[in-house]
């Protein structure tokens, strides 16, 4: 009937702009887990300090986005807000906090639409 509104469950998510978006978003976590190995290779406390901080999470952020596609992706919005206030630097800002803001907000759409259906 028009105008009659479909109160039934959303339909899924594409899995190819599903897996096209994961797979972006292991390729940016492998990027700062290089930049990190690389820019702290011969200094052992700051890539312990350092990859704990940025790539430890990073990389448990991403596998809870595969598997929990909300909570990886609000964890995600959360560690680009962090970012963003925590490096005060539009470059910084920009390879760091907007992309984690990118992918969080993909995956927290992902996770709310597929919400109910397991």
């Amino acid at each position: 009937m028009v105008g009659e509104i479909n109160a039934g469950p959303a339909p899924a998510v594409r899995p190819a702009l599903r897996w096209s978006v994961l797979g972006l978003l292991f390729v940016w976590v492998a990027f700062w887990a290089t930049f990190v190995v690389l820019s702290h290779a011969n200094e052992g406390v700051a890539l312990l300090a350092e990859g704990g901080t940025i790539v430890v999470p990073l990389v448990a952020l991403a596998l809870l986005s595969w598997r929990k596609p909300l909570v990886g992706g609000v964890g995600l919005c959360l560690a680009a807000a962090v970012a963003a206030w925590f490096f005060d630097n539009l470059a910084a800002r920009m390879i760091l906090a907007l992309p984690a803001l990118l992918f969080g907000l993909f995956f927290a759409w992902v996770g709310w639409r597929e919400r109910g259906r397991a």
